[in-house]
Order: C-alpha cells, then sequence, then structure tokens
C-alpha cells in the first residue's frame, strides 16, 4: 500500500515496518494504524533529547581545576577593585570633611576678627601710674600731702625721702613741745600711726629745729640726685635716701642726698637753694 511522505510529498513504499523512511527527503513517515504509539514514541525521544542536551557535559580534571582558578582568580580581581573603590570613595569623603572644616575655621576666624572689639594703646600717663614710681624721680604733691595731713603751717624737724615711702619727724601744732614720727607709704596713700620721738628742750627750742614744709620746693630733689651722682663718681652708684633737717649752715633747711655702691658710699650737700655746700665720700 502506498502512501506519500508527510514531509515532502513523495511516494513511500509499504514495507511492513512501523516506521517508513522517505528516499527523498529522509523524513520519518508513521503508517495510519500505528499512529498512536509513534506519537508517544516521538514524545518521549523528544524529553531525552532535551534532557540530553541540557544535562552537563562532564569536564576532564585538569579543565575542571583550571576553571576552578579562573573563577577565583576572576572573584579576587573583583574584590581588588571593590576595595580600590572603597579607599578612593573613602578619600573623596574624608577630603570633603576636611574642606568644610577648614572652611568653617576660617569663617569663624575671620567673623572673630571682624567682631571683636579694638583695643586702644594704654595711654603715656596709664603705663607710668602701673610703675612704681620714686621720690628720687617725681616727688609729686609731697609738700601737699604734709600739709593736708599735719596743716598749712606745719613744721618738720626732719623728713626723710626714701624710693617709694617717706618719714617725716612733725612738731604737734596743739603741743608745741612734742615730735612724733610718721611713716607715709606711697602704694598704700596713707600714713601709719604716729611714734613719739624723745626731745630735750622747750617748746621754742623745737621750735627753732624745724622748718616750715612749705619752705621746700620738693622739685629740685630729682636734678639733685643726678648731680650727687656725678659728683661722687662710684662705681654702679645709686641714691639711698635725701634727708632734709635744719643742722647746716642754711638757716632755713639742707638737702643732703646720701648715694652708694656695693662698697663705697658717700654724700652730697645741698642749700635749700639747691647751692652745692661740699661732697663726702
Amino acid at each position: 500500500m502506498l502512501s506519500t511522505c508527510s514531509q515532502c510529498g513523495a511516494p513511500l513504499e509499504r514495507t511492513g515496518h512501523e516506521v517508513v523512511v522517505c528516499r527523498y527527503c529522509e523524513a520519518p513517515n508513521v503508517p495510519d494504524h500505528v499512529q498512536p504509539q509513534v506519537v508517544i514514541f516521538q514524545q518521549v525521544t523528544e524529553i531525552h533529547r532535551e534532557q540530553h542536551l541540557a544535562a552537563p557535559i562532564p569536564l576532564e580534571p585538569a579543565e575542571r581545576a583550571e576553571r576552578v582558578e579562573s573563577a577565583k582568580s576572576a572573584k579576587s580581581r573583583g574584590g581588588a577593585v571593590a576595595g580600590v573603590l572603597f579607599v578612593g570613595v573613602l578619600f573623596v569623603v574624608i577630603g570633603g570633611a576636611m574642606s568644610w572644616l577648614v572652611a568653617r575655621t576660617e569663617t569663624r576666624s575671620s567673623s572673630a576678627v571682624s567682631t571683636a572689639p579694638l583695643v586702644t594703646p594704654a595711654s603715656p600717663a596709664r603705663s607710668q601710674a602701673s610703675k612704681p614710681v620714686s621720690y628720687f624721680d617725681e616727688p609729686g604733691q609731697l609738700a601737699a600731702t604734709i600739709t593736708d595731713k599735719f596743716g598749712a603751717s606745719a613744721r618738720a624737724k626732719s623728713i626723710v625721702l626714701y624710693d617709694d615711702y617717706f618719714s617725716c619727724e612733725m612738731q604737734d601744732d596743739k603741743r608745741t613741745d612734742e615730735l612724733d614720727r610718721y611713716f607715709y607709704h606711697r602704694s598704700r596713700g596713707a600714713f601709719d600711726a604716729p611714734r613719739p620721738v624723745s626731745f630735750r628742750g622747750t617748746a621754742k627750742d623745737l621750735t627753732r629745729a624745724t622748718f616750715a614744709v612749705s619752705d621746700v620746693d620738693f622739685s629740685k630733689v630729682p636734678g639733685l640726685c643726678r648731680d650727687a651722682i656725678d659728683r661722687l663718681a662710684l662705681p654702679n652708684a645709686r641714691v639711698s635716701h635725701v634727708y632734709l633737717d635744719k643742722n647746716g649752715r642754711d638757716p632755713k633747711f639742707i638737702f643732703r642726698v646720701y648715694v652708694g655702691s656695693e662698697r663705697r658710699s658717700g654724700y652730697a650737700e645741698y642749700e635749700s637753694t639747691g647751692k652745692v655746700v661740699m661732697v663726702s665720700k
């Protein structure tokens, strides 16, 4: 019984086999009476072929090891690249943060400089006031300091000037036969308590031994100190004290400037007008 090929239409010969192969296109053909079994066979064949194609091809040991090493190398390279990228990102972040901090610090500094109050230099008067002032250089209102305490008619038997204080022996204006010694410290601006001084004689004798404080020109003291140092000509000399009393040739009073060094000392004596009387060393 003849039939035609299902693929090309060529005539087929009945061979008694369940499957006839076309001599022209070599396509398998199944007669009608065996079609169901052939369909099942074809489905099984297709499933087997798909499974055969999907199944992995076994690899040789050497090829398998090479592929494993390649995978490890790729993984290592990927990790290295990721590490480099991470470090780069970290540097960018840190650099940005540092730039922000520097900019903020400069902004604060500039604003602090712009808002800081201007400091006015101290005047010469304030600078001098902050330093200790010596009576040898600037006696100032020394006479007024005494007369404010003891009155305009105050009389002194002696006045001794030191670097930053002075002492004076004053006749009591009420008990004129009494004599008291006072100390005045320039830094404190006040007199200490009086200390009694012994004097033999009457009130008239004490008055004759004293001089009026208002007659003293204390502004002469700095010049007398410089002159005494020059006249005595002692090495590294400095004034130790200036003594005023009435025990001299001047009927009013005398200045006696004492100068000393580490090994020697002396004094120069002046009249109330500032004229030198004698030099002793």
